[in-house]
């Protein structure tokens, strides 16, 4: 998920008049089911059933379907998005930019391709967590768009693609604002230092998405 905090889209609502109330029903009991899994304080949801249903109400409220929730359900929304997975997701990204900012300074340093570098440092990675971490991060690199494609297919794919990209060119990696900025300012070391602002670095072998 780029599960950075951004407010989640909103789309048109329901417009068929007769069915409108029982569908924003519909979209109320939706998020209060999935809320009380991610919010769950008494140990019955395991940290991947609450992974499952943040990841499914980040889908429903990218792709509009929570729009038509009312004051006291849109208060529910926020906790989700502020929750202690939520919170694991972000953490998860960014220990991963961090990685992914070090891989280009030290590509930068040693006139390593860059492409080559974030690839395998993306798998390194990775590869170094345990399932769960894993789990929190594809969640994120893997977030939906606002019509609910998703970037890969799933973890093979996203690997293929970063096992693929170490013939892409440096000026098809792009990164954010933030990440240019840390890279300008690095010292003159091997490692980057985790900047205070959010990175990022995306792309695929056809739209490189590390």
């Amino acid at each position: 998920m780029d599960i950075r905090a951004t407010s989640p889209a909103t789309l048109a609502g329901v417009a068929a008049a007769p069915t409108a109330a029982a569908a924003d029903a519909g979209q109320a009991a939706t998020l209060q089911g999935l809320a009380a899994v991610v919010l769950d304080t008494t140990g019955k949801a395991s940290d991947a059933d609450k992974l499952a249903a943040y990841n499914a109400s980040y889908r429903l409220a990218v792709t509009g379907q929570f729009s038509n929730i009312g004051t006291d359900d849109r208060r529910l929304l926020n906790q989700v998005g502020n929750s202690d997975i939520a919170q694991a997701v972000k953490g998860a990204r960014a220990a991963y930019e961090a990685k992914m900012l070090g891989a280009m300074d030290q590509a930068g340093r040693s006139s390593a391709p860059h492409g080559q570098a974030l690839g395998a440092a993306a798998l390194r990675h990775f590869d170094s967590l345990p399932d769960h971490q894993q789990n929190l991060l594809f969640s994120s690199l893997n977030a939906p768009s606002r019509t609910g494609e998703t970037p890969f297919a799933g973890i093979a794919d996203w690997r293929g693609q970063m096992a693929a990209i170490g013939g892409v060119p440096v000026d098809r990696v792009q990164l954010s604002d933030a990440a240019k900025a840390a890279l300008a300012a690095a010292p003159a070391s091997t490692s980057a230092p985790a900047p205070s602002a959010t990175p990022y670095v995306s792309g695929s072998v056809a739209n490189i998405r590390a």
